[in-house]
Formats: structure tokens, sequence, C-alpha cells
């Protein structure tokens, strides 16, 4: 039997493109499938936050069955590296950042996001990637900057698609230790970076085996890591984000 080839749909309107592509996993479509939307009335960001969806705007949501379970928590890093390398492709502003574990910075401000949600069910374990980039406007309100890039939205959906199935490719045949090395050189957080987490202050010092981040804490010098699904955690000096 061939085997099934991934498939992509841009549709005009939904609540959420990660509610349709995890239905797309739940009835089995292959890995780098993958669904867009011109506006979203639903659209959620990490810890639960609203994701504003204004018009000519990415709004995108691709499928991922990693052959390695346990290098799930590489993907929502391998998909920031995904979303700079498709920008540049597209002719997007230089010093496009990653923040970790979700944000595209420009500058001092936000430009896109991303929300990955793992599923287990009948159809085996996925995990649904979103990413949300503020190609045309940047929305207010937020109680922080953000900006956006200038870039055409119907341009950058085709290569992000393809950037995210490269590196999700990559990250099942090699491993995490390209897609970390990647993700560092455009990483927000440089290794000494200051930076504050739930009260607390430090430096940072990189990422861990499971792409978690590593800080040394200001008040005793020790040494933790900080997971993506625990807090936020922003430079020192900026506004909450």
């Amino acid at each position: 039997m061939p085997e099934v080839q991934p498939s992509g749909q841009l549709i005009e309107e939904c609540e959420s493109t990660n509610d349709l592509c995890r239905a797309l996993g739940e009835k089995g479509a292959p890995e780098g499938s993958w669904v867009s939307a011109r506006r979203q009335s639903r659209g959620r960001g990490r810890l639960g936050r609203e994701w504003a969806s204004a018009e000519g705007n990415l709004f995108f949501s691709l499928l991922a069955r990693p052959l390695h379970r346990e290098r799930a928590s590489w993907i929502p890093i391998a998909a920031g590296v995904a979303a700079v390398r498709a920008v540049r492709r597209l002719g997007g502003p230089e010093g496009l950042r990653l923040k970790w574990p979700n944000d595209l910075w420009l500058g001092p401000a936000k430009a896109g996001g991303i929300l990955c949600e793992g599923v287990s069910g009948p159809r085996g374990f996925f995990v649904v990637i979103g990413i949300g980039i503020n190609c045309r406007s940047a929305p207010g309100g937020l109680g922080q900057a953000a900006t956006s890039l200038g870039v055409d939205v119907d341009g950058l959906r085709p290569l992000l698609a393809e950037e995210l199935r490269a590196c999700l490719r990559e990250l099942d045949s090699a491993g995490p230790a390209g897609i970390r090395e990647a993700y560092e050189a455009q990483a927000l957080f440089q290794p000494g970076t200051p930076v504050s987490w739930a009260g607390e202050r430090g430096v940072a010092l990189g990422l861990d085996a499971s792409g978690g981040l590593r800080v040394r804490r200001d008040r005793d010098g020790v040494e933790l890591t900080i997971l993506a699904e625990d807090v936020s955690i922003r430079p020192v000096g900026d506004q909450p984000c």
C-alpha cells in the first residue's frame, strides 16, 4: 500500500487551527499535515492565554508524529528554528531571535509564538505544533511590546510547512544536536543573560538535554532547570511576557 502523503489546507476562518489539526491527528493523518486559517476566533497561547488573531497574520498548525517520544520535548525548539528559517527565506527582517521556550522576538518586542500540544489516543501519540506570527500587524493591549515582521503571509505559509517538516525529519533521524545548535545560535537568552522568573533572578546557562532552560539563581548560586510548562521567564528589566 502506498504511503499516505501529508496535506495542507487553508480555510477562511475557524475557532482554533490547533483544534482542527488535532482532529486530523485523531483521524490518522500523517506527519506534516497542516491547517491554516486567515482568521481565528478563539486562538490560544501558552499558559491558557488568548492569542489575538487579526487577518493578515499567520495562524498555522502542523501535525508531528515523533518516532522517538523521548525527543518530543525538543519539538517546540525545532519549531522555533523552522519559523526563523522560513522568515529569513522570505526576506524577513534581520535580527529575529528565539525567546525560550516559545516566542519569536524582533528587537525588544514579540513577533510570534508557538504552542505545542501532545495527544495520546487510539491513533498513537502525536504533537500539534501551533504557530502564530505577526506578519502584517501587531496586537495591542497585551501588557508587553509587540511588533510585526512586514512579510507576506501567503508566501510564508508554504515555507514554514517545508522547514517544519525538515526539522522534524532531522530530529527523528539525527537527534536534537543540530536543532540545539541552530537554536542556541539565535537564542535571546545567551549564556550569561540576566533573567527573572517566578520572583527569582539569575542568569541563563543554556539548554539541558531535554530542551529545558538551565539557569543559575542569584540568591544562592544554585543551578537548576526551568521547564517550559512551569513559568514565564523574561530578560531582567523587560515587561512581563
